[in-house]
């Protein structure tokens, strides 16, 4: 007759080796075995709910949650010994923070059907080495995978238009990744960075948008063939600017259809810029507090000016936007 098994009820329990949970249990409530010293627990088939802090600090190793499970909560298995770990797609998103500082965790298994993962959902798991994402996933958050030191490889499925900032940073064994979507749209702020591995990266043609640093300290930025004056640019996207190698007169080259966010923010020596004509859009802060800025000319149609792109530059004269024809 029990449904619910009550918040705490394990809790700090480090002489407890064994448990056995009726298949009536639909709930787990927050915080039932958080810092449990039982390394296995077979989960109820007709389990719903798995509530927040319910593992976390836990000595579990291994956990299959059941099909039809459909929420987990926040940190449910945060800093636990969890080593395996099998997510159902009845289990459409998965938690900040679910699985933070799971160092031992080197088996995750993420079934078709979950669509969101959310902010720090894997940081340093250390032990992880490869992540195989399902096509279903739509969003992936901030800092998913943030310092998971030994990942080799990862995928960004193919309905995923946006990478978040810091996706992967610091990953320092990260290899390749594989872009499915060739409409992906945004890679965010050093969503790479500090990826020392980094060598295998596609970047899709239909890029609109990149935040500053999102492949600094890559082996890619080391490589002094990436570099064009002072941009670091891959394909037709500008990654990186060197701002010591600028003068008062800029011209970004004119293969060049994507400038990174803040670019140029904060820099005192720059008075003129000629954007060429494939950029369509002038990312969020670009010349953000130029001061010295006076002239800016756009060679192409401009679709979008994001906010504080020419905030605090006091010497900017008027910028003529081009007509599209027709």
């Amino acid at each position: 007759s029990i449904t619910t098994l009550p918040a705490t009820l394990f809790g700090g329990c480090i002489a407890l080796e064994e448990v056995h949970l009726p298949d009536s249990i639909t709930k787990i409530e927050h915080g039932a075995f958080s810092g449990c010293k039982i390394k296995t627990v077979r989960l109820p088939e007709g389990l719903k709910t798995i509530e927040k802090n319910a593992f976390s600090s836990a000595d579990i190793e291994e956990l299959i949650i059941p099909e039809g499970c459909e929420v987990i909560g926040e940190k449910a298995f945060y800093y636990s010994k969890i080593k395996k770990l099998s997510i159902p797609g009845s289990v459409t998103a998965l938690p900040k923070e679910m699985c933070s500082y799971c160092r031992e965790l080197t088996n995750l298994s993420i079934g078709e059907g979950v669509k969101t993962i959310d902010t720090r959902a894997f940081e340093e798991c250390d032990a992880l080495e490869k992540v195989t994402l399902p096509e279903s996933i739509e969003t992936l958050g901030y800092e998913t995978f943030k310092w998971c030191d030994n990942l080799k490889e990862v995928n960004i499925p193919k309905n995923v238009s946006r990478i978040s900032d810091s996706f992967a940073t610091g990953c320092r064994s990260l290899a390749k990744v594989t872009i499915e979507n060739d409409k992906l749209t945004h890679i965010g702020r050093n969503a790479f960075s500090n990826c020392n591995s980094l060598t295998d990266i596609n970047i899709p043609e239909n890029l609109q948008w990149v935040g500053y640093g999102a492949l600094n300290k890559t082996p890619m930025w080391e490589d002094k063939g990436n570099w064009q004056d002072a941009y670091f640019i891959i394909g037709d996207v500008i990654f990186d600017i060197d701002e010591e190698k600028l003068g008062e007169r800029v011209v970004i080259p004119e293969n060049v259809r994507v400038i990174p966010s803040i670019g140029f923010s904060g820099n005192e020596k720059i008075v003129e810029v000629t954007i060429p004509e494939g950029v369509k859009v002038l990312p969020e802060g670009l010349f953000y507090r130029c001061k010295n800025l006076k002239n800016v000319t756009l060679l192409g149609t401009i679709e979008a000016i994001e906010e504080d792109v020419f905030y605090g530059c006091t010497s900017l004269e008027p910028v003529r936007l081009p007509k599209e024809e027709n």
